[in-house]
């Protein structure tokens, strides 16, 4: 995790699925509002994983820079409105 312009920035590589889920939850848990999700290097994720995202979601935080793939998958689960 790195801080852009104070504000925590928690970037994602690889797939979200796993045991990454449950260390993701823990570092995005303990990460100060508002959190930066940057998904850019994030090639895939599962079901637990789409939760973990939708979860800091409605904790406040932003999902940003998801390839066209990976955001299909959050709007089609519901994590992103398919409008943004």
């Amino acid at each position: 995790m790195h801080d852009v312009e104070r504000e925590p920035v928690l970037a994602l590589h690889g797939r979200l699925a796993g045991p990454e889920v449950a260390e993701f939850e823990r570092i995005a848990a303990d990460a100060a509002l508002p959190l930066r999700i940057d998904l850019e290097n994030l090639i895939g994720v599962n079901a637990s994983g789409l939760a973990a995202l939708r979860a800091q979601r409605d904790r406040g935080a932003h999902l940003t820079k998801a390839s066209p793939y990976v955001r299909l998958l959050l709007e089609t689960a519901g994590v992103l409105p398919a409008d943004l």
